[in-house]
């Protein structure tokens, strides 16, 4: 267990976006559901197991995460 549970490691966060990714493939093999296509494309890229940088899809992510700033 952590000493602290306000701080995760860079590792664990990696971990964390890895499983989110494979539940996401899991829950939307077939590309249909919108939501989980978004959170695929703001989370692929940054998951590191990927040869391409998917430049399109980290500025989807930063367009998001400006859109959600007001949120």
């Amino acid at each position: 267990m952590p000493k602290t549970f306000k701080k995760s490691s860079p590792i664990k966060y990696r971990q964390i976006l890895k499983m989110a990714e494979k539940i996401i493939m899991i829950n939307n093999a077939d590309e249909q559901n919108l939501v989980l296509n978004d959170l695929y494309k703001i989370i692929h890229p940054f998951v590191g197991s990927c040869d391409n940088p998917h430049w399109d899809w980290r500025e989807f992510a930063d367009e998001t995460e400006r859109k959600l700033s007001n949120y």
